[in-house]
């Protein structure tokens, strides 16, 4: 892992517009990141489809996570990647 992704750093920070003072970054420490997550998915899945990984964003979830089967229930079965943009 690069070094500079292990490093601390202590700087003013936000949330909502409202001042938080300063406040410490690293690699511990939980962050808001928002909609964020839904654009690196958004990003990742339009590589996999490119590179023919998966076949249609139309494909239920769970197939991509076999791991987490026993979180399955008949509502979630109907979660299609699409569900993840």
């Amino acid at each position: 892992m690069a070094d500079w992704f292990l490093n601390t750093i202590v700087r003013a920070d936000q949330k909502w517009g409202i001042p938080l003072g300063k406040v410490v970054h690293g690699p511990t420490v939980k962050h808001d990141v928002r909609s964020v997550s839904k654009s690196v998915i958004s990003l990742l899945i339009g590589i996999a489809l490119d590179h023919k990984l998966i076949a249609s964003i139309d494909e239920p979830v769970f197939r991509f996570f076999p791991e987490y089967a026993s979180l399955r229930t008949p509502a979630k079965e109907w979660e299609r990647m699409t569900s993840l943009l």
